[in-house]
């Protein structure tokens, strides 16, 4: 098999987050995608740290993440406060 340059991977789809969900899509057996929190994670710019594989939790994968709220899109902070106004 093939070895695969996890560095040259992330590196070529860090500003493609659909590119990132069909290479996804394509090795998974299932078709799984992207799950949508970690997309919705990712448009308010947060960066995850690491990973880690929870054995108490049927083996998903946990991220964990840091999200600056200086780095946040401004129509992001807009929108949800309309919404928490509503």
């Amino acid at each position: 098999s093939e070895k695969v340059d996890i560095q040259l991977l992330t590196d070529s789809l860090s500003d493609n987050l659909k590119g990132l969900d069909n290479l996804i899509e394509d090795i998974e057996p299932d078709h799984i995608r992207l799950p949508v929190l970690v997309r919705q994670y990712i448009k308010l710019n947060a960066r995850f740290i690491s990973f880690n594989v929870d054995p108490n939790f049927s083996d998903v994968l946990d991220g964990f993440i840091i999200l600056d709220l200086n780095d946040v899109p401004l129509s992001m902070i807009e929108a949800l406060k309309r919404e928490s106004q509503d």
